[in-house]
């Protein structure tokens, strides 16, 4: 069944968790919506790149 996750851009980079969840999430017919609500272009392009 698709599922689609929305979560917060700061999850992908959170020090103790964030690479284990992405590791763990990965797998067939799963998507992720990544909330970035970044104002600055630098900040914008660079936090969702764990994802």
């Amino acid at each position: 069944m698709p599922l689609d996750l929305v979560m917060p851009v700061w999850w992908g980079s959170h020090p103790q968790w964030g690479l284990q969840l992405l590791n763990n999430l990965v797998m067939e017919q799963l998507s992720i919506t990544v909330m970035n609500y970044r104002t600055s272009l630098n900040r914008l392009r660079a936090e969702p790149l764990p994802f």
